[in-house]
């Protein structure tokens, strides 16, 4: 089933956001197939506190509702988040299922499809980006629609680009682990080491590169088995 998910923070949004979006992209269970771009908006109902950064993401999941909702708050558990009474308190990162096909009902006190998302840019404009032709609501709009009279009230920041989840397995020749974790700074480090290496070709040993070994005969990148 596809499903929509609302995903925002307002404590170090530039790194748990995307955190937690890489977490949800190489969940076992979870098959992500877009990205929202980051957009920012001012925290609801709670003036004077910092602003947050939005986005959301289409996924395909055999998981139900119910279960799906319990694997978004171990994420967000792994992030930092600590629920209170204080609904509009800061958070690390607050994950939401918004819209999930086929399903209308209460799950765990949250309603599905969410209640506010045709009032909220920072709800309506990430899904309508994800999914645009969603019908939304007793008059069955399309959240493309729904999300055009908010997009000058919303300011986008920047791209969130999805990656394929195998990407990285795929590169090493070797299969993708259930809980593992895209490293934006190792790759980049990586990359440059590799670089480095090519401009050397005569070096005929393997060379390591942080949990790595070049090879530089075969030219592959091999992970350090200790």
């Amino acid at each position: 089933m596809k499903a929509v998910i609302s995903a925002g923070s307002n404590v170090e949004p530039e790194h748990n956001l995307p955190e937690a979006v890489n977490r949800l992209r190489h969940h076992a269970a979870l098959r992500v197939l877009a990205v929202s771009p980051t957009y920012r908006s001012p925290a609801v109902g709670a003036a004077g506190k910092p602003d947050f950064l939005n986005a959301a993401l289409l996924v395909d999941t055999d998981l139900q509702p119910v279960e799906l909702k319990r694997q978004l708050r171990n994420v967000e558990a792994a992030l930092g988040r600590v629920r209170s009474g204080d609904r509009n308190a800061p958070r690390t990162i607050d994950l939401d299922t918004i819209l999930y096909e086929g399903f209308v009902g209460d799950v765990d006190g949250t309603h599905i499809p969410d209640p506010d998302l045709a009032r909220h840019p920072h709800l309506v404009v990430p899904a309508a980006d994800v999914a645009p032709d969603w019908e939304y609501g007793d008059d069955s709009a399309p959240l493309h629609r729904l999300a055009g009279p908010f997009r000058d009230r919303i300011t986008m920041t920047s791209n969130l680009t999805h990656e394929p989840q195998d990407r990285y397995a795929s590169e090493r020749s070797m299969e993708a682990v259930a809980d593992e974790v895209y490293d934006p700074v190792l790759e980049e480090n990586v990359r440059q080491q590799i670089q480095k290496v090519k401009s050397h070709p005569w070096i005929p040993a393997p060379i390591p590169v942080r949990g790595f070994i070049y090879d530089v005969k075969t030219g592959r990148l091999k992970e350090v088995v200790r």
